[in-house]
């Protein structure tokens, strides 16, 4: 009798030890982010004394009762939580619960024991493979064939399909040494870094305007534009880039190249109206972007609360914007002194000159704007009437409010007044405007200018600068100046666990069309986690062991057997298509930097959009056939043809484009004005160098659209399409554009 009483109390104590271990297990994986170390609301699960003090809604548990107790409550469902958990427990999970407080709730010790340092925290370890480790990780023996592969490499680093004799040079060539001279030459070549560069300004949202309503055109920003490509055709190190787009200013002599850097932190969308609210917001792109794009931590959710899922803690948040907080817009002059000063003066001097003009003109149209005024405050409610008439300081709230609305009411602009004169008033303002206009046309041109930023002297009244605690090694000591300097330092530094793997898995992405963490943006705990981490890790050591040299790093990856075998095919981005189209067609303008070009975009896409123009004017226009990287980036206004197939928006950084396949693809690539007029150049050229012979046109139609002879099948269809049809040679090119193999990397 006294064994099974004992068996029986051994038993119940064992399923107790079960439950509440259960319990523990189950709040610390669903509460303790929130109610640990954070202390949400000011409940701290991990004592039992710290439940029993509770937090705002007093005590969390009530021992020996699960009903009256407030955790129970919530978890149950009984009680409404202010903030949800992100999904509801299971039955016997909640049992577990009850059946803990009902056992008086035991000590659980939640966060008494540290979890393992999560794997992207942890410096990269470099193992020796014997060779390149992506073949090991990546077994593959057979290898593609040699027009799939030139065709791959030229779209791969170039963004531009090769020509016949380019393909058949490569075929041709039996030498085993061919294929990494291959990706040497074209690492070489100048329109490598237009190629490349696109995909890093996706990531650092740059757009050629300023966003919102105003959207605001940036005459200088394609500085920016054309540094990020010549640093790629130059291997500028990666750690260099990064010292640079952070703090280029900061440099003792700053040279031109590391002003324009600077640009990085101006390209995110820039808010209408200055305040402190939108000055907040301006830093959160900043520690956003810059968390995002070079280290993979989505620092932004810390804004309000520590990271729900990663150790970024508030105060890191805070320690960023408090290296940014003292910024502020700059134009950097990129002319010597002398020419900046007088620049200067004569525009003083013209302005002196032209102020009469001015004033004449203001004149002239003054006595019809004020009589236009006068009516329109006549014909105001009678409160607002009464708001104006109230000396400013004696009005109340809603009389300042009114009076502040009524100013914008009554603003009337010069085309309205305009339209009030008669014809030769008309002309007499016509002849003043020009006399303004005369001097204007006597203004020295332009100095070179970069849009940039610089260090002002608002520094943060509150927190002290810093790094992302969980990334660092060992502490970061800032100074009293030169804060970007140091942040970028240590971003740049072999020791940072992140730097090197995120960057190498953005490459990775580009070649194979798949990652090591598939959200290139987010090495957290909420992204999609980590495969194959080892040759991550390898990929990332050599890559900071060649110097940070990208180029080493393209030609690591792409001399690799897996790369060179059966891949996947990709669609290619927006900008390659067009520029694919255009190579096709011999209409390419291989001009490279500069502001950027307005292809043409239907008014009627666009009319509607504040009163905004848009210069572009016909797709016949030969000064638009140049790369799609200098398309002009509207925020506002997208160019159709690069928005159907996926262009970022650039409000935010873009760390992987999508790649969908609509209806609409085929409708602008059937009946687009750009593809038709492109056709038709393309069959100009099919007649120029392949003859009148319809065979002739139709082999050399498939070898510069696709790189190779077609089929005997698809020979024999086009030649019957072309047989007595007076449009089928322009027909059959733009069949070719439409084809899917033309829009994919092989």
């Amino acid at each position: 009798m006294r064994l099974a009483v004992l068996l029986t109390s051994v038993c119940g104590l064992l399923a107790q030890e079960a439950t509440v271990a259960e319990a523990g297990r189950i709040l610390q994986k669903n509460c303790l982010g929130c109610h640990g170390q954070a202390a949400m609301s000011g409940l701290d699960l991990r004592s039992r004394e710290t439940l029993l003090k509770g937090g705002t809604r007093g005590a969390a548990i009530t021992p020996g009762n699960a009903s009256s107790s407030v955790l129970f409550g919530f978890v149950s469902g009984a009680r409404k939580p202010v903030m949800p958990p992100s999904g509801a427990l299971k039955p016997d999970e909640i049992a577990a619960i009850k059946g803990w407080i009902e056992a008086g709730a035991p000590e659980l010790a939640l966060g008494k024991t540290p979890e393992p340092k999560y794997w992207a925290f942890v410096p990269p370890v470099h193992k020796d493979y014997g060779g390149n480790a992506i073949d090991v990780f990546y077994p593959s023996t057979k290898v593609a064939d040699k027009r799939t592969l030139v065709r791959r490499a030229y779209l791969d680093l170039l963004g531009l399909p090769p020509t016949p004799v380019q393909v058949d040079a490569f075929v041709k060539d039996e030498n085993p040494g061919a294929w990494p001279r291959l990706i040497d030459q074209l690492l070489a070549s100048p329109h490598y870094g237009e190629r490349w560069a696109r995909h890093w300004l996706d990531l650092v949202r740059y757009a050629d305007s300023a966003g919102y309503e105003f959207d605001r055109d940036r005459p200088t920003a394609w500085r920016f534009r054309d540094y990020v490509v010549n640093s790629l055709n130059a291997d500028k190190p990666y750690d260099q880039l990064i010292r640079e787009h952070l703090a280029g200013d900061e440099s003792p002599k700053p040279t031109p190249d590391e002003l324009i850097a600077t640009g990085y932190l101006r390209h995110g969308p820039e808010a209408n109206i200055r305040t402190e609210q939108t000055r907040l917001d301006e830093l959160d792109d900043l520690i956003s972007t810059t968390g995002g794009a070079f280290m993979g931590l989505t620092i932004g959710c810390a804004r309000c609360h520590d990271h729900k899922f990663d150790p970024i803690p508030q105060k890191d948040y805070f320690k960023l914007q408090a290296v940014f907080y003292n910024t502020e817009y700059a134009n950097h002059p990129l002319a010597d002194a002398e020419t900046i000063a007088r620049n200067v003066a004569e525009n003083k001097r013209i302005d002196a000159l032209q102020k009469p003009a001015k004033q004449a003109v203001l004149d002239f149209l003054k006595p019809t704007r004020d009589r236009m005024t006068e009516a329109k405050r006549a014909s105001l409610p009678e409160y607002m009437q009464l708001a104006l008439r109230t000396p400013p300081e004696k009005r109340t709230e809603g009389q300042v409010l009114n009076a502040k609305q009524v100013e914008v009411t009554l603003k009337i602009s010069d085309e309205d007044v305009l339209k009030q004169l008669s014809a030769s008033e008309k002309a007499r303002h016509k002849e003043l405007v020009a006399a303004v206009e005369a001097f204007d046309k006597q203004r020295p041109p332009e100095y070179a200018a970069a849009l940039g930023i610089k260090n002002g002297k608002k520094y943060s009244p509150e927190h002290q600068p810093g790094v992302v605690s969980a990334a660092a090694l060992k502490p970061v000591s800032f100074g009293p100046q030169n804060l970007r300097s140091t942040l970028a330092s240590w971003i740049a530094s072999p020791e940072n666990p992140l730097t090197a793997r995120v960057f190498v898995n953005r490459i990775f992405l580009q070649h194979f069309g798949e990652a090591f963490v598939d959200t290139p943006s987010n090495f957290g705990k909420s992204g999609s986690g980590v495969k194959k981490q080892e040759l991550l890790d390898w990929l990332a050591t050599e890559f900071v062991e060649n110097g940070w040299s990208v180029k080493k790093l393209h030609r690591l990856m792409m001399t690799s057997k897996y790369y060179q075998s059966h891949l996947r095919p990709r669609r290619m981005e927006a900008e390659i298509v067009r520029d694919s189209v255009l190579a096709a067609a011999g209409t390419l303008d291989l001009k490279m930097g500069g502001p950027g070009i307005y292809p043409y975009i239907d008014p009627a896409l666009w009319q509607g959009s504040s009163g905004r123009k848009w210069p572009g004017k016909s797709d016949e226009d030969p000064s638009t056939w140049r790369r799609g990287i200098y398309v002009f980036t509207k925020r506002t206004i997208p160019v159709p043809m690069l928005d159907v197939y996926d262009k970022p928006d650039t409000v935010a950084s873009c760390s992987r484009r999508n790649r969908s396949t609509t209806s609409i693809q085929a409708l602008i690539m059937m009946n687009g004005s750009f593809v038709e007029v492109q056709s038709k150049k393309f069959a100009e050229r099919l007649l120029r160098e392949a003859g009148a012979e319809p065979r002739a046109q139709v082999d050399h139609g498939f070898r510069l659209a696709l790189g190779r002879e077609p089929t005997p099948s698809e020979r024999d269809k086009a030649l019957s399409f072309l047989r007595g049809n007076e449009t089928g040679l322009v027909d059959f090119c733009q069949t070719l554009f439409n084809l899917n193999e033309f829009a994919y990397i092989p």
